[in-house]
């Protein structure tokens, strides 16, 4: 491998480096399309993945390409 050769990321790594910088935080009201509406309590360090508390009791760790801002 040369090193001074330019790295071409692909489609799907581009898409996955876009949701590191997602809209979301601590305690946004978010919805999932299974789970419902829920709020998200923690996330990880590059905010690529949330643990949301849904209106079930239930908790899940989720990736942001699966929440959507609730109309809350």
């Amino acid at each position: 491998m040369d090193p001074h050769r330019p790295v071409r990321l692909d489609a799907d790594f581009e898409e996955e480096r876009a949701e590191y910088n997602s809209p979301f935080k601590v305690g946004d009201s978010v919805t999932h399309p299974v789970f419902g509406e829920g709020v998200i309590v923690s996330t990880n360090k590059d905010c690529s993945s949330f643990e949301v508390r849904f209106d079930s009791g239930s908790t899940r760790t989720l990736r942001a390409a699966f929440l959507r801002q609730s109309d809350l």
